[in-house]
């Protein structure tokens, strides 16, 4: 057993079994957070690929019996952990929960299916719970936005991050149902999907943006699900940029949750979730995130954080979990360049012994 201390939190490694905690103040709790509907999608169908509909591709096909379900940032603001589950099947899954909620998660359910999220806080507490019932037919909605609605000192070499309740139809995102304005001035820029779902759009302008300067961001119900169904209300959010360029910045990879860890005949698998942050401990979405691992490999090695900076990966590395002579160690850098990542920070290390 060994303690290591990583980005202000310490990590008891037992062999593979790895449990990771931050220093918290002690004070009165927080007041209740409002409770809000979470968002669960009707059944999906997914189509192939049909040649010449769009430049934004489709996703590979997947079953009828898919239905997506995600949490608006700010419903469980000490949130840390969600278990999502399918009450008449007794199927689950876990998502990391940042800035009080999460992004759109799959799990097998048919209409008339009731789903349970339930939140928990770093100490397990249960902070969050709500059951929703999956319809046959509802409109897809609007999760969130990055940057959001009247945000300040947006940097000006920002993407527009745009997160649907489920899969869109690529033929619906076009230059006139998502844009955005500089006052009467339309940003030329590219939009494509950033996930194989299809539930969340990039829009990366052509050109820096202003400083200091208001935009709009403007969705239209012209915004289609892949049943046809038309985006449940327009959106337009409002954000205003920096009065600077920052540039190039690194940022600090915080400990991660390790949501399993087994062997796979002569490897261990470990799927864990890191969280990148920046100097005040706020969670950096669309940082750039490169994984070294001193044995094995991590699927993606490079990947873009998400939501309050989450993302999930994969290690695996040649070993058996326990005590060993032998010990696999992972490291992640991350900023906002595809190019640079200089510095990096121990985020994990695991004994194991030898095959």
């Amino acid at each position: 057993m060994k303690l290591l201390r990583a980005s202000g939190a310490v990590c008891l490694v037992v062999g593979a079994a790895v449990w990771f905690g931050g220093c918290h103040d002690m004070g009165p709790p927080p007041p209740p957070p409002p409770l809000r509907e979470v968002i669960v999608s009707n059944p999906v169908t997914r189509v192939s690929p049909v040649a010449g509909r769009s430049a934004i591709p489709l996703a590979p096909t997947a079953t009828s019996e898919t239905t997506y379900v995600s949490l608006p940032p700010g419903t469980a603001p000490s949130g840390q952990k969600a278990t999502i589950q399918n009450l008449r099947t007794g199927s689950t899954v876990e998502a990391p929960v940042g800035d009080g909620g999460f992004d759109p998660v799959a799990m097998s359910a048919v209409a008339g299916d009731t789903i349970e999220v339930v939140v928990r806080d770093a100490d397990g507490t249960v902070v969050h719970s709500v059951l929703a019932a999956v319809s046959p037919r509802r409109p897809p909605m609007l999760v969130r936005t990055n940057p959001g609605s009247r945000k300040r000192d947006v940097p000006l070499n920002a993407s527009i991050v745009i997160v649907f309740s489920e899969p869109i139809d690529s033929a619906s995102v076009t230059a006139g149902t998502v844009q955005l304005r500089r006052g009467s001035v339309i940003v030329d820029g590219e939009l494509r999907f950033r996930d194989s779902a299809h539930t969340t759009v990039l829009f990366t302008p052509a050109a820096l943006l202003a400083p200091a300067t208001t935009y709009e961001l403007v969705i239209t119900q012209g915004i289609r699900d892949l049943d046809g169904q038309p985006l449940e209300a327009a959106v337009t959010v409002e954000f205003t940029t920096a009065t600077t360029d920052s540039g190039y910045q690194e940022y600090f990879v915080d400990c991660c949750q390790i949501l399993n860890a087994n062997n796979g005949g002569d490897s261990v698998h470990v799927n864990l979730t890191a969280q990148v942050i920046d100097g005040t401990g706020a969670g950096v979405e669309g940082a750039v995130i490169r994984f070294r691992a001193s044995m094995g490999g991590v699927e993606p090695d490079t990947t873009i954080s998400e939501l309050d900076g989450f993302r999930s990966a994969q290690w695996t590395f040649p070993g058996t979990m326990g005590f060993g002579a032998g010990s696999a160690e992972l490291s992640a850098c991350a900023s906002n360049s595809t190019t640079r990542c200089d510095m990096y920070w121990p985020i994990l290390d695991v004994g194991v012994g030898t095959p």
